[in-house]
């Protein structure tokens, strides 16, 4: 997209790969359900949420022909992205892989940690990515189903639909992250402004 006029510019369809082959129930066998999607600050990737595959899939915009050059496992349910420097940050809406001790349901091939009387998540979290590395650093735990985020300073927010609430996260290395704090009903996305910061 050019930046000045919002018009797309040798717009491409790219065509994504199937879910795993890994024997998983999923809900459309052919379909891996991409969600958010981001670009990076010099243009040359972009980086989308592979919902059924749990992965940042990976866009090399660089080519005469866009392609996914590479998938980056992250939390379960990968929802939104948001890029900064050489980070990704994604909300994944099933939250944590689960343990032998979970109480789960499958949601599109993936055992999701949920209630037992309800089987809604009972986790989110956020997973940090090195893009550089191209691999998952950590996951912070956030409120329950986050959707979507923004960065402004050196914060960035996180917006919980299932728990009305907006996840407030210091994104500087060994500071302590905020609490969430309380939300109208299903923020489904956060618009505060981008005032972006390094690192």
């Amino acid at each position: 997209m050019n930046p000045q006029t919002g018009l797309l510019t040798n717009g491409q369809s790219i065509e994504l790969p199937k879910p795993p082959a890994d024997g998983r129930p999923y809900y459309k066998a052919n379909a891996i359900n991409p969600g958010g999607i981001a670009v990076s600050e010099d243009r040359k990737h972009a980086y989308v949420a592979l919902n059924a595959a749990n992965a940042l899939g990976v866009i090399d915009l660089d080519g005469a022909q866009a392609k996914l050059v590479a998938r980056i496992p992250v939390g379960n349910a990968p929802n939104s992205v948001v890029v900064h420097g050489k980070y990704a940050y994604v909300s994944n809406e099933g939250g944590r892989p689960a343990t032998s001790e979970d109480f789960t349901n499958y949601s599109d091939g993936t055992a999701i940690v949920v209630d037992r009387k309800d089987a809604f998540a009972i986790t989110g979290t956020v997973s940090v990515v090195d893009l550089a590395a191209g691999k998952e650093l950590t996951t912070i735990p956030v409120g329950l189903h986050p959707a979507g985020m923004t960065i402004s300073g050196s914060n960035l927010y996180v917006a919980n639909a299932y728990s009305d609430s907006l996840s407030v996260i210091d994104r500087i290395p060994k500071r302590s992250f905020a609490p969430s704090i309380s939300a109208c009903r299903s923020p489904e996305a956060s618009s505060a402004p981008d005032r972006t910061a390094s690192p």
